[in-house]
Parts: structure tokens; C-alpha cells; sequence
């Protein structure tokens, strides 16, 4: 079992401030554990937060003929 993470580290991998941590954890975009008054993420929600905001590529998706 790894290790889940606190808000500061997930604003650190996401490149972001920890307020739009929070935020994604209102609007529900990342899910997450509450312990107490603690918000915990573990590596799969980070992992599926990234994959979700994945933007495709113009080519992607389309039939190449």
C-alpha cells in the first residue's frame, strides 16, 4: 500500500497552488479521503485526475485512411 499524499504534495506533482487543490476536491474532479479535517490522495487519484484533463491531439481519435 503506498503512501497517500497530503494537499501540499499534490499541488507539488500538479505543478498548482494548493488552493486549486481544494478546489478540484469541491467541483469533484479529484477524488480523495477525508481523515479527520485531512484531505489524503493516493497515486491512483492523482493518476486518474492527470488522465482525465488529458487533451487529445487533433489527429487522435480519427480514422486515418
Amino acid at each position: 500500500m503506498s503512501v497517500l499524499k497530503d494537499v501540499s504534495s499534490v499541488a507539488e506533482i500538479l505543478g498548482c497552488k494548493k488552493i486549486t487543490v481544494y478546489r478540484l476536491v469541491r467541483d469533484g474532479k479529484i477524488t480523495h479521503r477525508k481523515i479527520g479535517a485531512l484531505l489524503k490522495f493516493s497515486d491512483t487519484d492523482i493518476e486518474n485526475y492527470i488522465e482525465s484533463v488529458k487533451v487529445k491531439t487533433i489527429t487522435e481519435g480519427k480514422n486515418e485512411n
